[in-house]
């Protein structure tokens, strides 16, 4: 039994005559486990009961000279125990009370950025080891998160419920947000108004979301600086915006701006729908080329009250346009005149004579003329159609009335009449009687037998004071006889009658049937009629033709010339009208 004492009991074993205490008798044991929780104990006791002991916990523990302890706390126990001869001390038991984790050992920290992008992780995790653990998210068990670190994937509030034996602590918690690229409704874009702008105007347009990057493009080109949440567009074209966030970029919705001006000239263009020229009754439909816009028409710049259609239908004269609108502005059109023709005007048909409208027979005519040209024209005498008398003049050479039935498309109009008269013309003709004296006399037959005037011409040239029917011819030349009706003026030129001059002055002709004496004398003249036929008649004219005396043949001898100026005459016999002979006189000469 020596064996069971401590060696260092031993001598006093052997000094006093009983051993101490042995091991055996000093083992400590614990009646039940030596973890607990908090409130908790365990009673040690000591294998053998009657000997002294002092319980320990790394130093003695006051009061505790039980053969039991109960411990309630955390340590290293063992017990001396004593006996008259010695102390031995125990074996060692620990004892361990836990309590549930604590705030900080429940405490989870995120492994980098809780804010991650669509497709990352963040790594949270349970500041103590060794526990047990059940992972939340938004406060709902996540099924088999039960290890110390979670990777989060998803946006939210995680937290861990932290567990041992003897209770849990649920942790702090953790928000966790994955981004995605900019959602369809975030990268949206509106305008502030109306798409369709003038020029010089301006629209907003604004992405849905602010705090993000953008681009805006107009037909797919990035526009330069455009990198705000908003952007005016001044120009037409389609634009959008790439909208960026940290995890990507998002293409918005595309929005076209129109920017206008007023209607150009082609969109208000107008045309007529048929002919511009027509006749009182029809009409032409003017259209604007363009149709959606505002339009008012007019005629010579004024405004025709109510025509405010694409068309308008004229029946009447003018020059039109239309004033075509949009929101931007006004643009005048095109003008078409338009022309409604009635049948010509009374001063369209209206007839005029180039000068008198009393002419002579055989003359001349009198020029009849429409005022306007261009048209349709048909004349008449005393109402009766003139054939071929179809143009703008009318050449009228016969009494009558004419007019004029002057036409166009859209209807005739019957002219004013001028009345014509046409005077008969004088006749003449001239004879000659055979040269005597030097001298060839001319008869000038004419009709009508009365009121008319003579004139004689030599070479064309008008003898002065030749103004009777007969003219003494001294000179070779041509001769006229030149008949003027007086109440009318109308005149006839005799044919052209050439007299030669064959013999001298003082010649008589060779079948003188009547003797003249004295010849030349200062008194009077004795004319021997015996040889002329009774029916004969004696004529004398003076040299301008002018008849100054006449005298029935007698058979006999008879006195003429008494009452003669001086000067040289010429004295005609006639017979039947017809010049039988013709002698030269000369009086004081």
């Amino acid at each position: 039994w020596m064996d069971n004492i401590p060696s260092n009991q031993q001598a006093i074993f052997s000094s006093c005559g009983c051993p101490p205490p042995t091991t055996n008798e000093a083992a400590i044991s614990a009646n039940g486990s030596t973890t607990f929780c908090e409130g908790g104990n365990v009673v040690l006791t000591v294998a053998s009961s009657g000997l002294t002991y002092q319980w320990k916990n790394g130093g003695a523990i006051s009061g505790a000279t039980n053969q039991s302890f109960t411990a309630t706390s955390s340590g290293s126990y063992q017990c001396d125990v004593s006996n008259a001869c010695g102390t031995t001390s125990s074996n060692t038991i620990a004892v361990s009370e836990i309590s549930s984790p604590t705030a900080a050992q429940a405490l989870i920290s995120a492994g980098g950025p809780t804010t991650i992008c669509f497709g990352g992780s963040v790594v949270l995790t349970v500041a103590t080891s060794g526990l047990i653990y059940q992972w939340r998210y938004g406060g709902s068990t996540i099924s088999g998160a039960t290890n110390q670190s979670f990777a989060a994937t998803a946006s939210g509030e995680y937290q861990c419920d932290v567990s041992n034996s003897c209770g849990d602590t649920t942790s702090n918690i953790i928000s966790v947000t994955v981004n995605n690229a900019p959602s369809a409704s975030q990268a949206a874009i509106t305008a502030n108004g109306s798409t369709t702008i003038c020029n010089g105007a301006n629209v907003v347009l604004t992405v849905a979301s602010s705090g993000l990057t953008y681009q805006w493009k107009k037909n797919g080109t990035a526009i330069s600086g455009a990198t705000n949440q908003s952007y005016s567009a001044t120009t037409s074209g389609s634009y959008k915006c790439n909208v960026s966030n940290s995890c990507g970029t998002t293409t918005s919705n595309i929005i076209s701006v129109t920017v206008g001006n007023g209607p150009t000239a082609a969109e208000a263009m107008i045309s007529a729908g048929g002919a511009t020229s027509f006749c009182i009754g029809g009409n032409v439909v003017l259209s604007v080329a363009t149709s959606g816009l505002t339009y008012q028409w007019k005629n010579g710049g004024t405004i025709i009250s109510g025509a405010t259609s694409q068309s308008f239908t004229t029946t009447a004269s003018g020059t039109y346009t239309c004033d075509v609108s949009n929101s931007c502005g006004t643009t005048t059109s095109n003008s078409i005149i338009v022309t409604v023709n009635p049948g010509p005007s009374a001063s369209e048909a209206a007839i005029t004579a180039a000068g008198s409208t009393t002419i002579c027979k055989g003359n001349n005519v009198v020029e009849l003329t429409v005022a306007s040209s261009g048209l349709t024209y048909q004349w008449k005498k005393g109402g009766n159609i003139i054939n071929g008398a179809t143009l703008q003049s009318f050449s009228a050479s016969t009494t009558g009335t004419y007019k004029c039935n002057v036409s166009n498309s859209c209807g005739t109009t019957t002219s004013n009449s001028i009345s014509i008269t046409v005077n008969p013309s004088p006749t003449s003709s001239i004879s000659q009687a055979p040269c005597s004296g030097g001298a060839v006399l001319l008869t000038c037959s004419y009709t009508p037998a009365s009121g008319v005037t003579f004139k004689w011409k030599k070479a064309g040239t008008t003898i002065s004071g030749a103004t009777n029917s007969t003219y003494s011819a001294t000179q070779s030349a041509t001769y006229k006889c030149i008949v003027t009706i007086t109440a009318t003026g109308c005149t006839k030129a005799s044919a052209g009658s050439e007299v030669t001059i064959t013999c001298k002055s003082g010649d008589a002709a060779n079948d003188n049937k009547v003797i003249v004496y004295p010849n030349p004398t200062s008194d009077y003249f004795n004319v021997s009629t015996a040889q002329l036929d009774p029916q004969g008649v004696i004529y004398i004219y003076d040299l301008t033709g002018r008849l100054v005396e006449s005298h029935e043949v007698s058979g006999g001898e008879i006195k003429i010339g008494e009452t003669l100026s001086n000067g040289v005459y010429f004295l005609k016999i006639t017979l039947n009208n017809e010049t039988q002979q013709v002698i030269k006189l000369v009086k004081n000469f």
